[in-house]
């Protein structure tokens, strides 16, 4: 795709390459990653290991979850909505939740969200910074297939 959006010509091909003039309208993608906002950490506590993070998150599908960290065979761990609205209709439902599943929720606020948001930033930055195996080509075919 050519990214130069200078004015094609009525066939929309310049220099023997088409253009996309909707190119030069794309937003920024976001790069600074989740954004602070108060009441939408969950807290999951059980007194037996919680199931892998997909299922947990297929449990909370329903009410809007946006992500879920959790370490296999933890005893807790922390789902993040979209909206406040979305982590208090999960406290709405607590009695159901604890029913089906036993585990105890809490909408984390104060300082212990501050602390969960910080480490959000933290591990993120870890991860953008871990060196990645760089595949040129063929290698990524081969790699895929395999």
């Amino acid at each position: 795709m050519e990214t130069d959006c200078t004015v094609p010509n009525k066939s929309g091909v310049k220099n023997g390459k088409v253009s996309h003039p909707e190119c030069c309208t794309q937003e920024k993608v976001n790069t600074q990653g989740p954004q602070f906002v108060n009441g939408v950490i969950v807290k999951i506590m059980s007194t037996e290991p919680l199931p892998g993070r997909k299922q947990v998150r297929d449990i909370l599908a329903a009410l809007s979850v946006a992500y879920v960290d959790l370490l296999e065979e933890d005893t807790e761990c922390h789902a993040r909505f979209k909206t406040p609205e979305d982590a208090q209709a999960v406290m709405n439902a607590l009695t159901e939740i604890r029913k089906k599943h036993c585990w105890n929720l809490e909408v984390l606020s104060g300082d212990h969200e501050q602390r969960y948001w910080q480490k959000i930033l933290v591990d993120r930055q870890a991860k953008l910074n871990q060196p990645r195996e760089k595949k040129r080509g063929t290698e990524k075919v081969r790699a895929a297939v395999q």
